[in-house]
């Protein structure tokens, strides 16, 4: 049998590739770096962060999970030009928003039945990081979902 959390994941993957059709879906989002600059260009990936237990009903088994969503874009720029920092500034908040605004949503993911809360996020700040021939700037964008399983007693 399968747990609420895999059908929750899945719907999670879903759903970034429904909100970001055009982007690529970066393979390895717990080793940022260790991704080929294809990936990361304009690029979104999850990883699955730590959880605590909640209250729930008896016979009820509930977590608060964390999911985050990196969002990622090159930046194309030369030394003495401030312009393409707030250009792909601009874009990652927008991707910030599009995501948060569909997310916090339990109906979006299609999991009324699994999921019984999505808390508001949480946002790092843009980061910027460097591979051997491009620079990038991320952000991190954390959501806890509160998914409850029913009990089996023996």
């Amino acid at each position: 049998m399968t747990s609420k959390i895999s059908v929750t994941y899945d719907a999670v993957i879903t759903m970034l590739e429904t909100l970001f059709p055009n982007k690529t879906r970066i393979p390895n989002t717990y080793s940022i770096t260790d991704n080929s600059d294809l990936f990361m260009r304009d690029g979104y990936g999850l990883r699955v962060d730590g959880s605590s237990f909640s209250e729930s009903e008896f016979c009820n088994f509930s977590r608060l999970r964390e999911f985050t969503v990196t969002l990622t874009r090159e930046l194309l720029r030369d030394e003495s030009d401030y312009l393409p920092y707030d250009v792909t500034v601009k874009l990652i908040l927008e991707d910030v928003y599009t995501l948060q605004k569909n997310f916090l949503n339990a109906n979006q993911l299609g999991q009324e039945a699994s999921i019984e809360k999505i808390d508001f996020s949480n946002t790092s700040a843009i980061e910027e990081f460097k591979t051997d021939q491009n620079n990038f700037l991320s952000m991190d964008v954390t959501f806890p979902l509160q998914v409850t399983d029913l009990l089996e007693l023996l």
